[in-house]
């Protein structure tokens, strides 16, 4: 993993990218609320449905809303690169999803680039944003 920083820092945002791939796989709204800033964004400019989605209040019926077509689904989490400057951050990370889609299996794979930072002694997302890389 390419990442710049300290350790400790790259690994608290790891982990951070981490419990939000958990969140997902389990459904846990509150687990993934507890990942965002109150003023995050959350943008999707390959869904135009979706668009960008500002402030956690407006975030989470979203995911809530998304989540329930995807019950069942799996989101693994690969690190790309962390890059710590102070109390900001960015990284990227690629996942590959699978989901129950009718009688076939759903499988997308895709990036995100992030924009974190540092409050009340932890590590947040400020932004995501996803890509897709395929769609099966």
């Amino acid at each position: 993993m390419a990442g710049e920083g300290s350790p400790e820092d790259r690994l608290a945002i790891r982990e951070l990218i981490e419990a939000y791939g958990d969140a997902v796989c389990q459904h846990d709204a509150d687990a993934w609320a507890a990942l965002w800033c109150d003023d995050g964004i959350w943008e999707f400019p390959d869904i135009p449905s979706l668009g960008t989605i500002v402030g956690k209040q407006q975030i989470m019926p979203k995911w809530i809303e998304a989540m329930e077509s995807l019950r069942g689904m799996v989101m693994l989490v690969t690190i790309g690169r962390i890059a710590v400057d102070g109390e900001r951050a960015t990284a990227r990370s690629y996942i590959s999803e699978a989901y129950p889609r009718g009688d076939q299996v759903g499988r997308d794979r895709g990036v995100f680039e992030d924009e974190l930072v540092f409050r009340d002694g932890r590590w947040l997302f400020k932004k995501r944003t996803f890509r897709y890389l395929s769609r099966a």
